[in-house]
């Protein structure tokens, strides 16, 4: 179960944008990013922007199949030093549209939630990871509330199946039953993890596992999300199968 109501997910997700734009306010545009190798912050800005803009437009319309890209009118400022105001407007009607809707009406969505709840959701845990980005260009240690990553660890592994058409590393993620354990070192929760020969099946088990990844709630969602190295040993303990590990953690690359 996800760990808020809609209201909460509509709360956190301008939340979240607010504290991206204050993270890159004043920050050079071509600062690399080092976790979206070839990225720069100019880059993360355009496709933030970009992302909020186009998932409002999904709930304003309560569009039933995806929404093109051409379709939505961006009004995406040339100069690079602009990105960060223009990211800054869209939070707002982002958020008011996301409360406007129905959350249980048919909507499109990627995932798999195919309602108009499934937006405010995915906007909150896209924005919080990109935050994370934003904060390795400009040299800052993010900090992540527990809970949220924890159900961004939920909600990209109820996700990850319906990813393929657009990560197509997602197929990878099968097997004959290896399993890989996630436990987190800071709330009471474990996800356990099984490849199967169609794909995989998941759980809040603590149950041992072949690969097993220990940490605090933000790092194991850095680690599966690929912006945290699990081999770091001042973050994580890891026993098991490494190969496994890494295997599905490239899987889950979106």
């Amino acid at each position: 179960m996800p760990v808020m109501d809609h209201a909460g997910f509509c709360d956190a997700a301008a939340s979240e944008a607010r504290r991206f734009v204050a993270t890159v306010d004043g920050a050079d545009p071509a600062l690399p990013v080092p976790t979206c190798p070839g990225w720069t912050l100019t880059d993360l800005m355009s496709h933030l922007g970009g992302i909020h803009r186009w998932a409002a437009q999904h709930v304003a319309t309560g569009a039933r199949r995806r929404v093109p890209n051409a379709d939505v009118d961006l009004q995406e400022p040339d100069d690079p030093a602009a990105l960060a105001g223009w990211l800054a407007a869209g939070i707002d009607p982002m958020v008011a549209t996301f409360r406007a809707g129905d959350p249980d009406a048919d909507v499109w969505g990627w995932g798999a939630d195919r309602h108009g709840r499934f937006w405010a959701r995915r906007m909150v845990h896209e924005t919080m990871v990109h935050r994370v980005d934003a904060a390795s260009a400009v040299g800052v240690e993010p900090e992540l509330d527990p809970a949220l990553a924890q159900d961004a660890i939920d909600e990209l592994l109820a996700n990850l199946p319906h990813a393929a058409y657009f990560a197509p590393a997602v197929d990878t993620l099968r097997g004959d039953g290896e399993s890989v354990g996630l436990h987190a070192t800071d709330r009471d929760v474990a996800w356990r993890i099984r490849l199967l020969p169609a794909g995989y099946a998941w759980d809040w088990s603590t149950e041992p596992a072949d690969a097993e990844l220990r940490a605090t709630t933000a790092d194991l969602l850095l680690a599966v999300s690929g912006r945290r190295a699990p081999d770091d040993p001042t973050r994580f303990e890891s026993a098991g199968d490494t190969a496994l590990l890494h295997r599905f953690i490239l899987g889950c690359a979106l």
